[in-house]
């Protein structure tokens, strides 16, 4: 199983010596099934972002994901969150 987290904003700030990163993450967690995470991983991506470890970028039209998810709540956030930008950065964990 694994929980979503919705990255609202990752900031980072590369010096010569160091790399700061500043996230900033929603409250509410999604948990998802085994299956349904790797669902998520073989959708396909229509731009390449540059993400960073343990981090899922999604930018398909809701109902793709209607597809393979069950968690109705996980999708109605990614759809509220598409609405002004073209991808939903989520960050995840193996529970």
């Amino acid at each position: 199983m694994y929980q979503l987290t919705r990255i609202i904003s990752h900031d980072v700030v590369y010096t010569e010596s160091s790399e700061r990163h500043t996230i900033v993450k929603a409250l509410e967690k999604f948990d998802l099934t085994d299956s349904e995470f790797k669902f998520l991983q073989s959708l396909k991506k229509e731009y390449n972002y540059y993400i960073f470890d343990n981090e899922i970028y999604i930018d398909r039209h809701p109902s793709v994901l209607e597809e393979g998810i069950k968690n109705v709540n996980f999708i109605e956030d990614y759809t509220k969150n598409l609405t002004d930008k073209f991808y939903v950065l989520y960050e995840y964990k193996e529970i």
